[in-house]
């Protein structure tokens, strides 16, 4: 798992390996957009993404032991998209 906020939309990419789509690769999330939104988030290479749009979102991630959950929730507080 690894944040960033280059455009401040919300994305997630698929695992991903020597910048290729992999199976136990990187998840790349982007960390959230509360104020502005900067930007279209418009990637490069759209086969890498599994969700993105511009809107306004926070993260919510639990963690438990060697597991990861995340929800993405919008403004109105609900789940627009989720990972374990």
């Amino acid at each position: 798992m690894s944040f960033e906020n280059h455009v401040h939309g919300f994305k997630r990419t698929k695992p991903l390996k020597g910048g290729k789509v992999a199976e136990g690769g990187t998840v790349y999330i982007g960390d959230g957009s509360w104020g502005p939104i900067i930007g279209d988030c418009k990637p490069n290479n759209r086969d890498l993404m599994d969700n993105n749009k511009k809107l306004h979102h926070v993260w919510h991630l639990e963690i438990e032991g060697s597991k990861l959950k995340g929800s993405a929730l919008n403004n109105y507080g609900m789940i627009i998209d989720d990972f374990t």
